[in-house]
């Protein structure tokens, strides 16, 4: 998320590719000091990936593509060292990891909000340079999500809760707030309820109300600025659904169609990388925004079950009295039905990682 207004704004470094290093250097460090030791669960794990990664790569040999096809298997790597690395983090400080994610994301959230809201009715070199940017909405708003359940989950910043609420659904990712909401139904909804909040921050929160409505009054239409295209978007969507959701329904359509063309597509797929030269011709980064709809089209139902079964390993392993990882696991696996590509999964392989090797994450009390 960060590396394109990175690249954009200060310097052209690719930071994915630094974390990369830096992650394989620490998995070569503590391979070599002997210092973590792999659980059962993770290992089955890591001989699923790796079994899909070689039929992965097995899939160039007849793939429609002959340069996306080598770029998305290379692209596919960070998902498997994530979930490696996954195994060599012994504990996480959520209180740290929340405070360095929030005064990164809160901020970049406000500035694309604003901009976006600014694109279309000022014209100066600021618009014009945000515009190449302007459709990472879907990773902001993912990235809101995320941090929407770790404060949910670490409930003494309430107001951070709300500004996290706010900025999802004004990033007019409707998807990430949908599953948000989804998951927090099916995950958080009982914990969330039997939270006994003291007087002291009921009375809090009722002064952060009452302050809040005037100055609510007074910026009424800066705050609906920031929302307008939110609310369209979502407008749209339970009217017609709009142009992008159209289209996302066309390109699943082919792709269930083509899958069951023949015996062999079913069972092999189309190849790796494929589906830009399948659909449209071109040698392209494309996907049908469905990730068991990718799989079934690219590698047909051989990866595809492969796939299911790292999921279902996971689904069994998912910690019990810790909900969080569970939630989140949910709500990147929600959000790859919907939005991202094969290789856009690194935090999902990495949570994947997290939970097979049973991870300690640190209580708000610890």
């Amino acid at each position: 998320m960060v590396k394109p207004f990175f690249a954009t704004y200060i310097a052209e470094v690719d930071l994915v590719l630094l974390a990369l290093i830096l992650a394989v250097l620490d998995i070569i460090v503590h391979t070599f000091l002997g210092e973590r030791h792999l659980k059962r669960p993770f290992l089955l794990g890591l001989m699923i990936i790796l079994g899909f990664y070689g039929y992965l790569l097995l899939s160039n040999f007849y793939s429609s593509s002959t340069s996306y096809a080598i770029t998305k298997s290379i692209n596919f790597v960070p998902n498997l060292v994530f979930f490696i690395y996954a195994a060599f983090v012994s504990r996480i400080n959520m209180r740290l990891f929340i405070k360095g994610y929030a005064l990164v994301l809160i901020p970049l959230a406000f500035f694309f909000i604003y901009m976006k809201s600014i694109l279309w009715t000022v014209d100066n070199t600021a618009t014009s340079t945000f515009m190449e940017l302007r459709n990472y909405y879907l990773a902001i708003g993912f990235h809101l999500g995320i941090l929407f359940f770790l404060c949910l989950h670490y409930m003494k910043k309430l107001w951070l809760l709300g500004v996290v609420l706010f900025l999802l659904i004004a990033s007019s990712a409707r998807g990430a707030l949908l599953f948000a909401l989804l998951t927090f139904l099916l995950v958080e909804y009982k914990r969330f309820f039997t939270i006994r909040l003291k007087r002291k921050h009921l009375s809090l929160a009722a002064l952060s109300l009452t302050a809040l409505v005037p100055l609510v009054i007074v910026f009424r239409k800066q705050i609906y600025g920031l929302l307008d295209n939110a609310i369209y978007r979502f407008t749209v969507l339970f009217q017609e659904g709009g142009a992008s959701a159209q289209g996302r329904i066309e390109r699943m359509q082919y792709a269930i169609t083509e899958s069951f063309s023949s015996v062999g597509t079913s069972i092999f797929g189309h190849g790796i990388g494929s589906f830009g030269m399948e659909y449209s011709g071109v040698d392209i980064r494309s996907y049908p925004h469905n990730l068991f709809l990718e799989l079934l089209f690219e590698l047909g139902f051989i990866g595809l079950i492969l796939i299911i079964a790292l999921f279902v390993l996971v689904a069994y392993c998912a910690p019990k009295g810790n909900q969080l990882l569970l939630a989140i696991f949910l709500f990147t696996f929600f959000n790859a039905m919907k939005s991202f590509n094969l290789t856009d999964l690194w935090i999902l392989f990495s949570i994947m990682g997290l939970i097979l090797n049973q991870t300690t994450i640190k209580q708000p009390n610890q």
